[in-house]
């Protein structure tokens, strides 16, 4: 790696409050297995064809949704289950399974190996922050749960709106009709 990539990456490196009491050495050598990589907007980052499930995301400009994949009887359904924004980490062990990671904006990101993090686990962060990320993320069960939900509240709404309406037409009487209407014909 030449000594500009690692500059950018030492950059990106100090964004991150977990690497903040890490020797010279060790970022150093954090500089040297690391990447950094673009992606475009709408573009999957992670569940695609081309996984790497072996790197940790460190998001260092842009932001991500998570997307659920639903397969439902007659058709695949997806849904935006969080986003991820700048200082945001992911596939640090959390569930991923049928989900994808897709950039909402530019985002660049720093890919960090697993093993290697892990290898340098003080205090035990990122099973901490695997642990937070499984905490927050909603587990498919809550999704399907929330959109049966949903849609059962869709459904009364839209029965309570025809009834209503229905009922109003046919007991609107002449004298419901306001006299500045009335005097205008």
């Amino acid at each position: 790696m030449n000594s500009s990539q690692s500059e950018s990456i030492r950059k990106r490196i100090a964004y991150f409050s977990y690497f903040e009491q890490w020797s010279q050495e060790t970022i150093t050598q954090l500089c040297d297995i690391s990447q950094l990589k673009h992606f475009p907007p709408d573009c999957v980052i992670l569940g695609g064809p081309r996984d790497q499930k072996s790197y940790v995301f460190f998001i260092t400009e842009g932001s991500c949704r998570v997307i659920e994949i639903l397969n439902l009887p007659k058709k695949a359904c997806f849904l935006n289950v969080c986003t991820l924004n700048r200082l945001s980490c992911f596939n640090i062990g959390e569930d991923l399974i049928n989900r994808q990671i897709v950039s909402i904006t530019q985002t660049e990101c720093l890919l960090i190996p697993f093993y290697w993090l892990l290898e340098r686990n003080e205090a035990n962060i990122w099973n901490k922050i695997k642990q937070y990320l499984i905490f927050k993320i909603p587990k498919t069960e809550a999704i399907v749960e929330n959109l049966r939900i949903e849609k059962k509240w869709q459904d009364h709404k839209y029965k309570l709106i025809r009834s209503k309406m229905k009922r109003k037409v046919e007991t609107i009487q002449y004298s419901d009709v306001p006299y500045s209407l009335k005097v205008q014909n």
